[in-house]
């Protein structure tokens, strides 16, 4: 598996989620916000859907790039929710404080 992949796929419900893999820190980080400007830019239909199931690490750098990706997509009138996530998002956004930020909503998920 690379150190990062983040890929733009179509859920098993039909819907756009952008699926992130492996870490997301310094070195990555900005492939991270690329991608997810690319949805924004694209004019995606409703929120950006993060799967953050497959990050196995992520560190301040990582929680800097959700909030610059969650400032984008309000930017355009849109929200980010994370759909997935694993026990290290979990953790990390636990910890920051922020994971209300980016919970899924009824009808978002």
């Amino acid at each position: 598996m690379p150190l990062f992949a983040a890929t733009r796929e179509i859920d098993a419900t039909g819907q756009d989620v952008l699926v992130v893999t492996g870490d997301v820190d310094l070195a990555t980080a900005h492939e991270f916000v690329a991608a997810a400007d690319a949805w924004t830019a694209g004019g995606g239909s409703g929120p950006v859907r993060l799967d953050l199931s497959g990050v196995t690490f992520l560190d301040s750098t990582g929680i800097s790039a959700l909030l610059e990706i969650r400032r984008a997509a309000a930017g355009v009138g849109t929200d980010v929710v994370v759909v997935g996530q694993s026990a290290a998002v979990d953790r990390v956004l636990a910890v920051a404080g922020i994971t209300d930020l980016f919970a899924a909503r009824q009808g978002d998920a």
